[in-house]
């Protein structure tokens, strides 16, 4: 905190700001804590105020294990909070932005909890926000910050901003239940219960604890001794120490992510601070389906930042994080974790004893897999896995025409039109405003792209779109699929069930024919000739591994 003197500088830095004719029209927004609370801190805000300008309180909030206190912390945050700057400087909330903490990443994270759905934890303070009449006129909210997020987190962050700040909503933007049950017992608070370990050799796999060691993780304003808890696997050159637990409560077709650290317990004890290690380490989840393109993730080193023992801001512990993406075959899966690389190679020193906490498992969001990750992550998935697809075409079919169709798109030729069948609607959509509405009779329809995009013979490409169906009854082997012009080649067409179905990403990989004289010239088509039911189609993607499709 500044001393009254550095205060009363940066007041009259502030009045001398606002009185300087260079900067009319413009603002300068301090990010302060709660500085009211000291006479040189009320005077500096009163300054910004007194110009016209808005200020940034940052309040951040980690998660709690039971909702009911995670709720009143929330409340005493926020809305006390604001009532105090409220009681000292009347008016100060309608020019204040509040700064909300959306870290999902280590080192420094309010992702505090293996057993908390971090997305309904962000949702609960938007909600506050949005429904607490001491917020009424609040300036804006700004959460903290982008290059700490995941892809997924980035995401939801922006729907948040849009359900609360933008539509006006107040209504929860999840569904989902606030406790985590896939995964119990994740941080070995309980000792090994509810896992199931198979040791290398005879005391090679334990439960430890040292103070301060969820601080290290950067667990940031976690309750007091979270983290400190980790299951210990000492590396054997016989066999390699696994464990393993069934995850429950899954939704069968869905999406979950898996997050987990890992640290060398030598260097925790003896104050190491040993940089660049990758530790090996091998992860294994049956009875999920495989993504396209593989399993995503990555594996990289993070450090301390906070003082704990021998460790410092220039001494820094260092451990690794584990990330992965998984879909759900059936209600029940089982995650399967190993101190080996791989079943025949241990890939890392005999005798180092890892540590191994924080195994979480949540619902992840589905379009979120497919974007590109933000600088923090983006070269970690890059090292792991190679240079992450790139969206070539989106279609959303947000943008209409005045006649209410979607701009890039047209009926098809002939008789095949039939396009009273086809229609955008406003409701129901998996993402933005619309979506296709395809009402299908029996008689054969076509729907088409105006502009046609162009394919490398040789390559290989994925189309895939998001579809719902109901009462769907297949008779063709037609349905979502690429066609040149001429229609001397198409691809296979997207796999529909059949019946009712509710939202999910239904792809195919195809190979562009290499064959001479050939049309390479391809459009995205949706026909059915002779098919029966509705479907709902949305956020329709052509992804190939290295190079964009041009149009």
């Amino acid at each position: 905190m500044f001393s009254r003197d550095a205060w009363l500088a940066l007041s009259r830095c502030a009045a001398r700001l606002a009185e300087d004719p260079q900067f009319k029209g413009r603002m300068f927004i301090p990010f302060v804590p709660g500085v009211y609370h000291s006479s040189g801190g009320y005077a500096f805000i009163r300054t910004v105020l007194a110009a016209g300008w808005p200020f940034s309180e940052e309040w951040y909030i980690a998660e709690r294990e039971n909702e009911a206190e995670s709720m009143e912390n929330i409340r005493k945050r926020l809305v006390d909070s604001a009532k105090g700057w409220e009681a000292a400087l009347p008016g100060s909330v309608r020019r204040m932005i509040v700064t909300l903490m959306h870290a999902s990443l280590p080192y420094c994270t309010t992702n505090t909890s293996p057993t908390v759905d971090f997305k309904v934890h962000l949702d609960r303070q938007f909600q506050i926000l949005a429904d607490n009449p001491v917020f009424f006129g609040l300036w804006g909210v700004q959460p903290y910050r982008s290059n700490y997020f995941d892809p997924e987190t980035l995401l939801w962050t922006g729907r948040l901003l849009r359900h609360y700040g933008i539509e006006g909503r107040t209504d929860p933007l999840s569904n989902h239940p606030y406790v985590l049950r896939h995964i119990l017992n994740p941080d070995f608070d309980e000792g090994t219960k509810h896992w199931t370990l198979e040791p290398a050799a005879a005391g090679s796999m334990f439960v430890d604890s040292f103070a301060g060691y969820g601080v290290l993780e950067g667990r940031y304003r976690a309750a007091a001794g979270q983290g400190d808890h980790f299951l210990v696997a000492r590396r054997s050159a016989a066999a390699p120490n696994t464990f393993s637990q069934e995850i429950g409560r899954l939704t069968p077709g869905r999406l979950y992510s898996l997050r987990f650290y890992t640290g060398d317990r030598r260097n925790l004890l003896q104050g190491i601070s040993q940089a660049r290690v990758l530790h090996a380490v091998s992860v294994r989840i049956e009875g999920a389906a495989p993504l396209p393109g593989g399993e995503r993730g990555f594996q990289d080193q993070f450090s301390s930042i906070q003082s704990i023992g021998r460790f410092n801001r220039n001494h820094r512990f260092w451990q690794n994080f584990h990330w992965r993406v998984f879909r759900a075959e059936g209600s029940t899966a089982r995650l399967v974790i190993s101190d080996w690389r791989t079943p025949t190679e241990p890939g890392g020193p005999i005798g180092r004893e890892l540590t191994f906490n924080f195994i979480e498992i949540q619902p992840y969001m589905e379009e979120a897999f497919e974007l590109t990750p933000p600088p923090v992550m983006r070269k970690l998935v890059q090292r792991t896995q190679g240079a992450p697809p790139k969206i070539v075409m989106s279609e959303d079919f947000e943008t209409l025409r005045r006649d209410g169709a979607p701009v890039g798109w047209r009926g098809g030729w002939r008789n095949s039109n039939h396009l009273e069948a086809v229609s955008v609607v406003d409701k129901g959509a998996f993402r933005g405003k619309h979506c296709l509405h395809l009402k299908l009779d029996g008689k054969r329809t076509r729907f088409l792209q105006d502009a046609p995009l162009t394919f490398e013979p040789g390559r290989e490409y994925t189309l895939s779109a998001m579809v719902k169906t109901k009462g769907l009854a297949k008779k063709s082997p037609y349905g979502i699929l690429l066609a040149n012009q001429g229609w001397t080649w198409s691809s296979p067409a997207l796999k529909l069930p059949s019946g009712d179905s509710g939202w999910r990403r239904r792809s195919v990989t195809f190979k562009m024919v290499d064959q001479p004289g050939k049309n390479t010239r391809c459009r995205v088509n949706l026909y059915w000739d002779g098919d029966v039911g509705e479907l709902w189609i949305d956020d329709i993607r052509i992804v190939t591994k290295d190079r964009a499709v041009r149009p």
